[in-house]
């Protein structure tokens, strides 16, 4: 005979979505120098007078950032 779920099966289980999406969260999170290395690609590739060398400059120091560790 099958029973319904009670109160505290549906708390363990949400419990266990929240420790899942928390994990999913931080391994999704974006170091700084890859979003200073995609910047630098945007800006690189804009038909705008000076971006290619802005971008060009950003790019170098989104490496130097991956280089330290950020």
């Amino acid at each position: 005979m099958w029973l319904p779920p009670t109160k505290s099966t549906w708390v363990h289980a949400n419990a266990g979505i929240r420790q899942i999406r928390r994990a999913a969260l931080r391994e999704s999170e974006m170091k700084i120098s890859t979003i200073v290395l995609l910047l630098g690609v945007v800006l690189f590739v804009l038909p705008v007078p000076g971006t290619f060398i802005g971008g060009g400059l950003v790019l170098v120091v989104g490496a130097l950032a991956r280089w330290f560790g950020l």
